[in-house]
């Protein structure tokens, strides 16, 4: 299969989970055999030539790439990454009358149940995603396929010792990442924190430093390479994402899958990774994360949590499903 990937929305950032989850489908269909590409809009195409094209994301001009696709004949793939920031009674009053009580059906929401019936197929990574789309955006449950994100760093063979620390990674001044509570609850607990990833804006730097403030048991060590990265999870006993707000969170997957207990937002869809096996926390509490925190840094790890995410949410697992559904929407 000839398939192109490609986003409904501009990215100017470095990294993040819409250019990583592009670049994970990417490879793996790669992997597989087929010639995957990530389109770049300046390219001049005649996109007839792919039997696929999945549009990653739905925000405002998702309709105006659905048209031209339809003009080329090429079968179209939406994965439209609802991220669950608002509850689904929230998101259905948006998607019908607009934001902040205004009588005015929400652009962005309107642009996309408009052309569902021109999408051949949907892809989401959870059966939350799957009930978000089904039920605000009508579309039919036979026209969706759930795959699965999977780890992207090479896991542990066996469980690796453990330092009684918890680690969190991510874009750390992002406000769905919640960090200055998990600092808060360090403090608070006095548990240890290591904090990696980038802080964005010129201010960004010194507002992770005022959060941090004089707390010795704090510390921030920069952007971290995969391979540092996989360095770190090896030697976390937990790994914590309390976000307000989270997708699917690769990189809870990604501690998982070598040896770290996790501790997790009990708000939307990351959960039904974990089947019972993270430790869940309100994320608006800061005694819910601490104590959630504490709790996993004493536990005995019996690796359970690790051998469920290898099995279920390997490359090669995840790749299989991405596969098999792509294939289908090519067959019609």
């Amino acid at each position: 299969m000839k398939i192109g990937i490609t986003s409904a929305s501009v990215e100017l950032v470095r990294r993040n989970g819409v250019k990583l989850q592009g670049i994970m489908w990417r490879n793996a269909l790669a992997a597989r055999g087929h010639d995957a590409e990530l389109l770049n809009y300046w390219d001049d195409r005649d996109y007839s030539e792919f039997d696929a094209v999945i549009i990653l994301r739905s925000v405002i001009g998702f309709r105006n790439i659905v048209n031209d696709l339809r003009n080329y004949g090429t079968r179209i793939i939406s994965a439209p990454i609802f991220t669950p920031h608002r509850t689904m009674k929230m998101r259905e009053l948006e998607s019908r009358w607009g934001h902040e009580g205004s009588l005015r059906m929400d652009k962005q929401a309107s642009e996309f149940l408009d052309t569902t019936k021109d999408v051949n197929m949907f892809l989401v990574r959870s059966e939350y995603e799957k009930e978000n789309l089904c039920e605000l955006y009508r579309v039919p449950t036979e026209k969706v396929r759930i795959v699965p994100l999977s780890f992207r760093i090479e896991p542990a063979e066996t469980m690796p010792q453990k330092e009684k620390f918890c680690l969190h990674v991510s874009s750390l001044n992002a406000k769905n990442k919640n960090v200055e509570r998990l600092i808060n609850a360090a403090k608070r607990f006095g548990f240890d924190l290591v904090l990696g990833g980038a802080v964005r804006g010129g201010d960004g730097m010194n507002q992770l430093k005022e959060w941090i403030g004089d707390s010795k048991n704090i510390k921030y060590i920069g952007v971290l390479s995969d391979e540092e990265l996989r360095e770190w999870y090896m030697r976390a006993k937990v790994f914590a994402l309390p976000s307000l707000w989270e997708g699917v969170g690769t990189a809870a997957l990604e501690a998982a899958s070598c040896g770290c207990e996790v501790v997790l937002t009990d708000f939307g869809a990351p959960k039904e990774y974990y089947a019972g096996l993270a430790r869940l926390v309100n994320p608006k509490s800061i005694d819910s994360i601490g104590q959630g925190i504490i709790e996993r840094l004493n536990c005995e790890s019996d690796g359970e949590l690790m051998r469920h995410i290898k099995k279920n949410y390997s490359h090669e697992q995840c790749s299989k499903l991405l596969e098999s559904a792509v294939a289908e929407c090519v067959r019609g």
